[in-house]
């Protein structure tokens, strides 16, 4: 999201919407501008944007784990634990209303053994895409607050 370009700080903050194949830029109050990146998550907690935050930082917080223990597991060919933590970040990324995501991550638990290298190849880039927007949307709440939401002392992982 961008300010428009040349605008007084009007409290509009700019998003592009999708509308079939086509972008089209529109606006959005600043008080709903967080909610952008988790619409339907946005939707299903009334904007409630302490919520959406608190439901996105744990959120993030699990499945980067789970994506790093998918991946140890994977290297040490424990396939019904790979399985295990492709379904538990599926159920978190239907959770916050991230279907592409939850897709990847059920491709991952269908495969096992020499296949998992090109299904992983295919599927990570789209769960990693949703964890770094999902960083990117605590970490102005972070920024903003010079902590997380209600996690004092937590330790984090990156991807």
């Amino acid at each position: 999201m961008l300010r428009a370009p040349g605008r007084p700080d009007d409290g509009l903050v700019w998003a592009t919407r999708l509308y079939g194949s086509e972008r089209r830029p529109t606006h959005v109050p600043q008080e709903q501008a967080m909610t952008v990146h988790f619409p339907e998550l946005a939707r299903l907690l009334k904007n409630d944007q302490h919520k959406v935050r608190r439901v996105v930082w744990e959120f993030y917080r699990s499945a980067i784990k789970d994506l790093h223990r998918l991946e140890q597991a994977a290297a040490a060919n424990e396939w019904p634990t790979v399985r295990a933590l492709a379904w538990r970040i599926q159920v978190s990324c239907l959770q916050v209303g991230e279907h592409e995501a939850a897709e990847a991550a059920a491709g991952l638990s269908r495969a096992a053994g020499e296949c998992f290298a090109d299904a992983f190849r295919q599927w990570r880039p789209r769960i990693v895409q949703t964890l770094d927007r999902a960083e990117e949307f605590v970490g102005r709440g972070i920024a903003e607050r010079k902590s997380p939401p209600d996690s004092v002392g937590v330790g984090s992982v990156r991807h």
